[in-house]
């Protein structure tokens, strides 16, 4: 049998979405689904579709309210079924709406799991009324089938004496329910039934149905039966009978599936609620219908303010839009995909996640929604990163110290030897004085002595003998004080090397400044003038190369930062018991909105393969496990100052391993 369903609200969302809710029933014929979007329209259909079975109507509308629309009913004594679905503002209108006729009601937004119940039950409650009313006038035959039909019936019915409240009449189902023989209801009352704690409730509520001031009681209660208590969903109605006799009308479910759905469901939302991970749930479109608190929390956008956006407010232009065309191809093929993207808070800044996305599946294979669950891994990034960048850097101490140490040999050879070829040099220029002193007396007629001293003369005059002497004495001293740079070099090469200890010790930060800038002398010298006012007198306790990290980063920066000439200014000191390096440079500067993320993993401003945007951040790091701070100061155009503060004697062990 169809049954015809009177919908009156005067959203037309409202219209569209139960037509997709019912869109199943309409289409096996079960149900017709009749539209108006206000109270009077709503009349005009009932004039015209007598055989409408159920009214759903909202409470406030223009033109005429669905409260108005019941009242009209009552007046011209027409009862269909009506549930009120709307957004009960008080509990007078929720009164209202059922001295008007309603039967049941549903607050929005609608439950249609709910709904569904609801509507089954009331078009299932309209057809016992209607097969009670038939029944009257039936005979006894008649009476026996509708025994039976009842007997039959899904949950448990039960008629009841409103005088008394005793039990006379049960069908099959409410015995097998409730476990008790048919001759045992006769000693039972409701309130045996229900709990006598419920008496006052029940009393007030029994008030109410006489005086029609409700129509039905709809309450949840358990019943302890031999297995144990069960949760049973009722519905308790005031029937009239012949000769103005009345019947109280009990009608019984057992909800224990529908509890346990609910119990699971409740631990489902609760633990996603209380998960660290992002849960987001868009519909098939990809617009937000949900997300979870820890969304919320991480990436600084409200439910409100995401609601009805797409995934395209998280995009970091970090991946391309080829990127996420491949992503919404594989998930149509595998119905899975799983990735790490980098996302952007709404503060703007930078975060890693690895997202898992699958699509819900509707029972006709359509895709209804999408649900994601994705987990920050910004630090766990920026740790493999750093490590990468340690081993890195380790890497690169391992080499320069095979370096130096291959340099160190062949520049002591030269070193070595220059030293004693300049002193060789010595002995032969005194010994070509000597014979140039002999030179002087020698008069000899011998023609073979004459020819000698003749080409003496001229390989004096052609090799330049006075210059070559004079010069000869600088050439060696600057052979000398090259190979001395190149040893100098080397230390710093092998110092920078040296892993060190493992354990703080006394460093003078001074020495790693000086040693930090003969490092960087290549990219330093011709365009930068270097000034240091090193006035720190007292050692400082840290972990000596991780110091030296921090040096030759913010150093390097400062030169960076300097796009042709300019200078940078050094300068340590001593402020109560912190050493203090105050780092300037005249370079381009660093605006405001990027000083803010200055310090973040993976943040550079500068050009793709220039900079890995960790440096910063390590050194961040490596001054906060030494207790310190580092902080910057920068106006765009004029330049940057960091200001490093490490306290002189950390409230840690020496022997502590970084």
């Amino acid at each position: 049998m169809q049954s015809v369903v009177l919908l009156v609200d005067d959203d037309r969302l409202i219209h569209k979405l139960f037509e997709a809710k019912f869109k199943e029933r309409t289409q096996s014929g079960s149900l017709r689904l009749i539209h108006a979007f206000d109270g009077a329209e709503g009349l005009e259909k009932l004039a015209q579709n007598p055989d409408v079975s159920l009214i759903l109507t909202d409470f406030q509308m223009p033109v005429m309210t669905g409260l108005e629309m019941l009242y009209h009913l009552k007046e011209q004594a027409v009862e269909i079924p009506t549930i009120v679905i709307s957004s009960f503002d008080s509990m007078a209108n929720l009164r209202s709406a059922m001295n008007a006729g309603a039967v049941d009601f549903a607050p929005k937004p609608v439950d249609f799991d709910d709904l569904f119940v609801s509507i089954d039950r009331t078009l299932e409650a309209a057809a016992k009324q209607l097969a009670t009313q038939k029944a009257r006038v039936l005979a006894e035959a008649e009476q026996t089938r509708l025994g039976k039909a009842l007997d039959l019936t899904h949950g448990g019915l039960f008629l009841i004496s409103p005088q008394n409240l005793k039990f006379l009449y049960s069908n099959k189902g409410g015995q097998e329910l409730l476990g008790k023989e048919g001759p045992e209801f006769l000693e039972m009352t409701l309130l045996d039934l229900i709990g006598t704690d419920h008496q006052a409730w029940l009393e007030e509520g029994l008030a109410d149905l006489r005086s029609k001031k409700q129509l039905r009681l709809d309450f949840e209660f358990e019943y302890n039966t031999t297995n144990g208590p069960i949760p049973l969903e009722a519905r308790l109605q005031l029937v009239p009978l012949e000769a103005g006799e009345q019947r109280l009308v009990l009608s019984v479910w057992d909800i224990s599936m529908r509890k346990q759905a609910q119990a699971q469901n409740n631990m489902l939302a609760k633990a996603i609620e209380q998960t660290r991970d992002y849960v987001m749930v868009t519909d098939k479109d990809r617009r937000f219908l949900y997300v979870n608190p820890a969304f919320e929390q991480g990436t600084g956008y409200s439910k409100e303010e995401v609601l009805g956006q797409t995934p395209r407010i998280l995009h970091s232009g970090r991946q391309t839009e080829e990127f996420y065309e491949e992503l919404w191809k594989t998930l149509s093929t595998e119905h899975f995909w799983h990735g790490e993207v980098v996302n952007q808070k709404k503060n703007g800044k930078l975060f890693w996640t690895e997202l898992t996305i699958s699509p819900v599946i509707d029972s006709k294979g359509q895709t209804v929604n999408f649900i994601g669950v994705s987990r920050d891994k910004t630090k766990e990034r920026a740790l493999q990163a750093q490590l990468l960048q340690s081993q890195k850097m380790e890497s690169i101490g391992t080499l320069a110290g095979g370096i130096a140490h291959e340099i160190n040999n062949p520049i002591g050879f030269v070193y070595s030897n220059v030293g004693s070829l300049q002193t060789y040099l010595g002995d032969f220029l005194s010994l070509l004085k000597l014979y140039h002193d002999l030179e002087l007396f020698v008069e000899s007629k011998d023609p073979k002595i004459k020819r000698i001293l003749t080409e003496i003369e001229a390989k004096k005059k052609q090799i330049d003998l006075d210059f070559m002497v004079k010069d000869i004495g600088g050439l060696v001293k600057d052979t000398l004080e090259g190979a001395e740079r190149i040893k100098s070099i080397v230390a710093n090469l092998r110092e920078f090397a040296h892993t060190g200890t493992g354990n703080m010790e006394q460093s003078d930060l001074n020495d790693a400044i000086n040693k930090t800038l003969k490092l960087l002398n290549n990219e330093l010298k011709y365009r930068i003038e270097v000034v240091t006012e090193l006035e720190l007198a007292q050692q400082v306790v840290c972990y000596p190369q991780e110091i030296k990290q921090v040096l030759l980063n913010l150093i390097l920066n400062a030169a960076q930062a300097i796009p042709d000439k300019g200078s940078i200014h050094i300068k340590t000191a001593q402020e109560d018991q912190e050493a203090v390096i105050r780092i300037k440079d005249s370079g381009t500067g660093i605006s405001a909105e990027h000083m803010a993320r200055l310090f973040e993993p993976f943040f550079t401003t500068k050009g793709v393969g220039k900079g890995t945007g960790l440096g910063l951040s390590v050194s961040y790091n490596i001054i906060k496990k030494h207790q310190g701070k580092i902080t910057a100061e920068s106006k765009v155009g004029v330049g940057t100052v960091f200001t490093v503060r490490l306290p002189l004697n950390p409230q840690v062990p020496l022997t502590s391993n970084p």
